[in-house]
């Protein structure tokens, strides 16, 4: 072992000394073809020769006006998001469409360009009587689209308004029923609807006559089958859009208006809606109409009164025809007298219905005129989509 080892570290010693032999004689080498050329400095080595005959000339253009250096940067695709991001902000926190244009826009920002010049204490001051710097006023007025919640047009539900057009359009596409109803609904709901308002929840409401007592209210137009069709929210002042016939009729109105008109459908609605005037309305679009109908609200329709229709006793009835519109109202006794509306039904035929007798303990056929047997079919939509 000893041998080998000294053999090993003989031939090292052979090698290190001739790499070193080598490496002395290219340093050498490269020393005398250093010496036999041009010096060149670091710069040159380094650096790309240029032909410093090339010359550059920076081509200008004819002077531009400003709006048009403006105009460079903030281009076309600029404005369009302002004015998108206007229209969306508008309805998110406003609740209105206030449907800006892009050259509204531009006139908008030129006049904080503007107003960045000629300072003043308050930009209104801008279009103040005293002041009124024509080149704002001309161009743009102030407040012309700034809404209040006063305004009849303010929409209290503007964060789920798109919403429900969209679900009340799916509803309104389906295939229609002949004969529908209008009533209220409660929606079942015992929950804050911070949603809708700031502190207490205003639009929950409480009917102890529906299945659902507590919840939000909202008036439905359904078929008998108990399908809905259509339905909007209430929410006290801007329910619905208002048409002159008071808040109940117009609610039917608003209701009614996504229905064919001039066919043969057919609406039911109870006393807290029916009026004349309604009935009227809606006979103009095509539609026939029936309802129970309050006695303040047919002053002027002669009627036996409900003390001589309870000396006929039960199941009798009196009609009464408005000839300039063919409305036939009829007064029917039964346990209590019930006045009922039509645009379409007389009192004819005749049927009968059972009644409960207290005095003979037992059931009793009365008459029940076909307008009141119509309306009882009709009616009911509404409890059956509540269910």
């Amino acid at each position: 072992m000893e041998d080998v080892s000294a053999v090993l570290e003989q031939n090292l010693e052979g090698i290190m000394d001739r790499a070193e032999s080598i490496e002395i004689e290219l340093l050498d080498n490269l020393i005398e073809e250093d010496n036999t050329q041009e010096p060149r400095s670091i710069q040159n080595m380094c650096i790309e020769e240029i032909d410093s005959k090339e010359e550059y000339t920076l081509e200008i253009h004819e002077v531009m006006k400003p709006v048009d250096y403006f105009s460079q940067f903030f281009d076309d695709r600029y404005i369009d998001l302002i004015t998108q991001q206007t229209d969306l902000y508008g309805l998110q926190k406003l609740g209105i469409e206030l449907k800006s244009t892009k050259v509204e826009i531009q006139r908008y920002i030129g006049t904080l360009l503007y107003l960045g010049v000629i300072k003043l204490p308050q930009f209104k001051m801008a279009w103040s009587q005293n002041l009124k710097l024509t080149a704002i006023t001309d161009s743009l007025s102030r407040n012309s689209k700034q809404p209040k919640k006063e305004d009849s047009y303010y929409d209290k539900l503007y964060k789920i308004r798109p919403l429900l057009d969209i679900v009340r359009e799916n509803f309104n596409n389906l295939p229609q029923e002949e004969h529908q109803s209008v009533d209220e609904q409660i929606i079942a709901f015992r929950g804050f609807l911070n949603f809708l308002v700031k502190g207490r929840s205003r639009y929950k409401q409480y009917n102890p006559a529906k299945p659902n007592k507590w919840g939000l209210k909202m008036f439905a137009r359904t078929g008998t089958s108990g399908l809905v069709y259509d339905f909007t929210l209430y929410v006290g002042e801007g329910t619905c859009p208002l048409y002159g016939l008071g808040i109940s009729s117009d609610i039917v109105l608003y209701l009614a208006k996504n229905l064919p008109k001039q066919k043969i459908f057919k609406l039911y609605f109870d006393n807290w809606f029916t009026s004349v005037s309604l009935l009227i309305a809606l006979k103009e679009m095509g539609i026939f109409a029936t309802g129970t109908i309050r006695k303040n609200r047919i002053n002027n329709c002669q009627l036996l009164s409900e003390t001589e229709l309870k000396k006929r006793g039960r199941g009798s009835f009196d009609t009464n025809c408005e000839i300039n519109y063919n409305i036939v109202c009829l007064r029917w006794f039964d346990s209590k007298p019930v006045q009922l509306i039509s645009s379409y039904i007389y009192h004819q035929p005749v049927g009968v219905c059972k009644r409960w007798s207290p005095k003979e303990k037992t059931y009793v056929d009365i008459q029940r005129p076909a307008i009141v047997a119509c309306y009882n079919k009709g009616m009911g939509g509404v409890d059956l989509a509540d269910l």
